[in-house]
């Protein structure tokens, strides 16, 4: 459901999206052995993807997937994260 609202909401072509590159298949299906192994939902989706999908407005699954994104935290700390109204509760 992200990925359809994602795509829809900022107007991207999804013509080279395949879902289950990034996600496994919900609830069991017998066949799915057979799947080739790059559709089987082994492959990180990066919020560096979402971002160049965006900046592009289409998805390029082979630049992507070459692309090198880092694995770091955005944030180290929860209080850093700049929501505005939102407070954390110390202990």
């Amino acid at each position: 459901d992200l990925m359809v609202e994602f795509f829809e909401r900022f107007s991207i072509d999804l013509n080279d999206y395949d879902p289950y590159r990034y996600f496994l298949e919900e609830g069991f299906n017998f066949f799915s052995f057979r799947r080739a192994k790059d559709r089987r939902g082994n492959i990180p989706l990066r919020v560096g993807m979402l971002y160049s999908a965006l900046k592009a407005r289409r998805w390029d699954t082979q630049a992507f997937e070459k692309a090198t994104f880092s694995a770091a935290p955005l944030y180290e700390r929860t209080e850093d994260i700049p929501i505005s109204g939102y407070k954390i509760k110390s202990r």
